[in-house]
């Protein structure tokens, strides 16, 4: 599945936290979550709006990784707002260009 382009670090957090994840500090533009698992896990997003995708691909994969979830599925896991603007847009798209 392609990730969306569009994701702030705040909807990020809001759908780790659906996750078990929990904001346990925050230096800079850096916020740490922390799962107290089994296993325990800790991992760093930073505070940038939008997300580039290879960082928002990282820290999906670390998180699927750790948690024994096969990645394709974590998408599955997410909040449907995290990615329904990306598939609202993309449907848009592809409607404009069978029109034109």
């Amino acid at each position: 599945m392609k990730l969306p382009r569009d994701v702030s670090a705040g909807r990020l957090i809001r759908a780790l936290e659906t996750l078990g994840y929990q904001v346990i500090r925050q230096k800079g533009s850096h916020v740490r979550l922390k799962h107290d698992g089994p296993p325990a896990h800790m991992i760093t997003v930073p505070r940038h709006n939008p997300l580039k995708a290879g960082t928002l691909h990282g820290i999906l994969a670390e998180v699927a990784q750790i948690r024994s979830i096969p990645f394709s599925s974590i998408t599955e896991m997410l909040p449907p707002d995290l990615l329904a603007p990306f598939e609202a847009r993309h449907l848009a798209m592809v409607v404009v260009r069978k029109a034109a």
